[in-house]
């Protein structure tokens, strides 16, 4: 694994960024749980195929995990921000990844009522090589994100 020195003011000043919000028709509290929810990120995000929190619980700033991806990739992440049902935000600490040179998410989760939120998701990252051609793609690949999300969140407020 390969040391990336990135912290939160990439998710400000990175020339690759992508800022997508989207109203929910789900509670905070949902779209939270399923974000702090292992096994649920390989159900909206087609990349990731097993997440392994490396930290106890409660979890808040200073978590890490490790992140599974298809193809025997990986990368170990760094949380800055937690704030129970409201925010998250991590740094891609270390990737066998040769292709990454920083990656950063801040997630905001804000809620308009009982049922229903807004979540702002900001996703900054510098790729190397052929790889930052897919950087102008952030954009349209985080709105499909976002839809997905909502979706399996949903999911998790019906079995609630």
């Amino acid at each position: 694994m390969r040391a990336l020195p990135v912290d939160e003011e990439f998710v400000h000043t990175a020339k690759a960024r992508a800022v997508g919000e989207r109203e929910m028709a789900v509670s905070a509290e949902h779209v939270f749980a399923t974000l702090e929810g292992g096994p649920s990120w390989s159900n909206w995000v087609p990349v990731i195929r097993e997440v392994t929190w490396t930290s106890p619980k409660p979890f808040a700033t200073g978590t890490t995990r490790t992140v599974s991806l298809l193809g025997g990739m990986s990368v170990d992440e760094l949380y800055w921000a937690w704030e129970p049902n409201r925010r998250m935000g991590f740094s891609v600490a270390a990737t066998n990844i040769g292709w990454i040179d920083a990656l950063a998410e801040d997630y905001l989760v804000e809620p308009i009522s009982a049922e229903r939120c807004t979540l702002r998701w900001t996703f900054a990252v510098s790729l190397r090589g052929p790889s930052s051609k897919a950087e102008p793609l952030l954009t349209r690949v985080q709105r499909q994100l976002l839809k997905k999300l909502e979706r399996v969140a949903g999911e998790r407020s019906v079995r609630a």
